[in-house]
């Protein structure tokens, strides 16, 4: 996997709470009407990352939450400074030490089927019944985190929704 070589500043140039206000906006039009929108940011967080790839990550981890909840409800983007890294089902990417940023994006989803959790971030795979998309959002944010040094839990439970936690190193400003 490649790193980014770059200086953060090139990087990033803004807050994340910027970029998640970005994705949230763009949501904002297109979310499925039964599903609503809560954003949480912590103000004042700088990560090592590039900006187009973080919002498509993001976007596509609540494209894949929104189409979850084809009966609707909440879906939650949550950023935050962390300490201990979320434990989940299933991780990729970088195990990142503290400090970190973990950017969580939630759904009130039926979960995430055990049998599956192997396949997950394969092209072309998808756990919709009339393939309504081509199995390439988890894929591409899998890209994403290996180019950026990133890391990805999965925390899910049956019938009580999925979090995809996002894990970025984050970088002190002075």
């Amino acid at each position: 996997g490649r790193v980014l070589d770059v200086d953060p500043e090139d990087v990033l140039g803004a807050t994340l709470a910027d970029v998640v206000d970005e994705v949230a906006s763009v949501l904002e039009a297109t979310r499925p009407t039964n599903v609503r929108l809560s954003v949480s940011a912590e103000s004042g967080l700088y990560a090592y990352t590039h900006r187009g790839f973080l919002a498509s990550a993001i976007f596509n981890l609540a494209l894949n939450a929104c189409e979850a909840m084809p009966r609707g409800g909440e879906l939650v983007l949550a950023t935050r400074h962390c300490v201990e890294p979320p434990r989940g089902l299933i991780s990729i990417g970088s195990e990142l030490s503290p400090p970190l940023i973990d950017i969580a994006v939630r759904d009130e989803g039926d979960g995430i089927d055990e049998t599956v959790l192997d396949r997950l971030f394969q092209p072309m795979f998808s756990t919709k019944e009339h393939q309504d998309g081509h199995g390439y959002g988890l894929y591409m944010v899998q890209g994403v985190i290996q180019r950026t040094g990133a890391g990805l839990v999965v925390e899910s439970r049956p019938q009580q929704g999925t979090t995809m936690h996002l894990l970025l190193k984050e970088v002190k400003r002075s």
